[in-house]
Order: C-alpha cells, then sequence, then structure tokens
C-alpha cells in the first residue's frame, strides 16, 4: 500500500512536470489573482521592450509563476507575462519565482534579433555594436559595465570555458588572427549558444564552437554573482 502510494505521488509530481514543459496548464494549476485594471498588457517576456501578446481587462487569471515585478500567467493555451502591480493576489509569498537573472537577461537580449549592427550604436532597436548591445542589455537589469569590449573583458572575474553559464560574457579577438586583443564580445546562453550583435547581421546567436568563433575565441568573464 506504501509502495503504491509513493508510486502515486511520483507520478503526480511528473505529470505537473510534463503538463509546464508543453506550457498546457490546466486551470487548476497556479495561484489565483484579479487584474485590477482594464487594457493591461501581456507581453511575451518580462520586461517592457517585450512584444505584447494582447490586452486583458479586470478579471481573474491564472499566475504560474514571478520574476522581479512580473507575473507569469496562463493566457488561453500558452503563457505570458503581466506587471504586478495591475495584479492583486493573496499568495504572493507561495508564487515560485521562474526564472534566474541570467535567464532574464537572455530572454530580454532575445527580443532585439534582428536589430542592425551600427558601430558605436547604442540603441537596441534602431542599431547597436557589439560591446553597445551587452551594456544596453545588463543596463536594463541595473547592472553597469563598460562601454568597450577590452573594458568590458575586465569588469568581471575571469572563468575558464569549461565554467560558462548564462548570463557570461564571451569575448573574441576578430581582427584577423587571433593575438588576444579582443574586439568582440557576446552574452552566453546555453549549450554553446552566445547572442550578440555581429557586424554581418546585426543581433544574433551564433555557436561558440563554430570554426570562427573557436578559433577566435579569447576569453570569458562573469558579471553575475
Amino acid at each position: 500500500m506504501k509502495k503504491a502510494f509513493l508510486i502515486g505521488v511520483f507520478i503526480f509530481f511528473i505529470s505537473i512536470a510534463t503538463f509546464a514543459q508543453e506550457a498546457l496548464f490546466p486551470s487548476s494549476l497556479g495561484f489565483s489573482g484579479a487584474v485590477n485594471a482594464t487594457d493591461v498588457n501581456i507581453r511575451k517576456n518580462p520586461n517592457l521592450s517585450s512584444n505584447i501578446i494582447d490586452t486583458v481587462d479586470i478579471n481573474e487569471v491564472r499566475i504560474l509563476g514571478q520574476t522581479a515585478d512580473w507575473y507569469q500567467i496562463k493566457y488561453e493555451d500558452d503563457l505570458a507575462w503581466i506587471n504586478s502591480a495591475y495584479v492583486d493576489t493573496q499568495h504572493q509569498d507561495c508564487i515560485p519565482n521562474t526564472f534566474t537573472k541570467a535567464e532574464q537577461i537572455i530572454n530580454y537580449g532575445l527580443n532585439f534579433i534582428g536589430t542592425p549592427y551600427v558601430w558605436g550604436g547604442n540603441s537596441l532597436t534602431r542599431g547597436v555594436d557589439c560591446s553597445g548591445f551587452t551594456k544596453e542589455v545588463y543596463d536594463a537589469f541595473g547592472i553597469k559595465i563598460s562601454r568597450v569590449s577590452y573594458q568590458q573583458a575586465h569588469d568581471g572575474n575571469d572563468i575558464d570555458k569549461t565554467e560558462l553559464k548564462t548570463g557570461d560574457l564571451v569575448f573574441f579577438d576578430t581582427n584577423g588572427s587571433n593575438n588576444g586583443n579582443i574586439s568582440h564580445v557576446g552574452i552566453y546562453m546555453n549549450n554553446n549558444k552566445f547572442i550578440h550583435s555581429a557586424s554581418t547581421n546585426g543581433v544574433m546567436i551564433s555557436n561558440l564552437n563554430s570554426p570562427y568563433y573557436a578559433q577566435n575565441y579569447v576569453k570569458s568573464v562573469r558579471i553575475l554573482k
């Protein structure tokens, strides 16, 4: 009997995890909340620069998670984000944190895929260079780093390439031959992917192990504590 009970509990939690991974949430999951205003924007990611999915009026929502000033909610059969100032709930202390700061930074940066490369540019929407991109993305979360790539390489703690984590900065020498002179920077995502503003295609995702970037890699730095 005890064994059957434990198996049942295990299956229950596996089922919840599966539903969460597939972003299909029955109405019984999450915590109840009430939208306290009209025409409130709900967004794809938890920041004001993220794409607006829709607007909602005064109504009940199901809160699945939170990060900083945002609640992750069930919207139809998908996920969305709403500013927590527009939602009243009695379960604030029970709502789990959804994203780490590093994941928030990456999700924010992804909003600007396709922004053109502009040397010396600082606009995440109109045009930005590599170090302008990393600086502006970090700055959106109150994290101050230098403006130029070779200076950013000294803003944090050096780490080995094998120790890379989401949110770390990766640096390259793209001047024609790798002499260790830093001229390019990006933000590490995971699985050897990093996001950066490249002179060829603007803000994009590249593979750290591709021949070009593997050959020109110089160092990695951890900014986040």
